[in-house]
């Protein structure tokens, strides 16, 4: 539910940057993107230093901010490593304590690295 007015921000940004560049005239013309960075290359042993209840706030402290971030119930923060798997960071209800982590293969085979089921 909490996402509902953020996406309704997001049209609204949206709407208010179309009339902006329909404005300047710039609605036809030929942009460059502009590039995304780049994530930092992680490797695996990067995330040796996780520990059960450890907060995301520690996490990030050690090797910056997820890539990505999903849930419903628990959060979950994922982050790519150089070799094309993922580490997947599982929180608890809380959000505040890691009670989890995988490592996800390129072939999408999941290995438990920390925690339990």
């Amino acid at each position: 539910m909490a996402k509902a007015p953020q996406m309704v921000a997001g049209i609204l940004v949206g709407l208010i940057l179309i009339e902006a560049l329909a404005g300047c005239g710039m609605i036809g013309r030929q942009v460059t993107p502009t590039p995304m960075p780049t994530p930092p290359a992680r490797t695996l042993e990067d995330f040796a230093f996780l520990q059960l209840g450890m907060s995301y706030q520690e996490v990030v402290r050690v090797v910056g901010p997820a890539d990505e971030s999903v849930g419903s119930g628990l959060t979950i923060y994922g982050y790519s490593l150089s070799d094309g798997s993922g580490i997947v960071l599982n929180f608890g209800p809380d959000g505040e304590s890691l009670w989890r982590a995988l490592l996800v293969r390129p072939d999408g085979s999941r290995e438990i690295i920390l925690g339990g089921e």
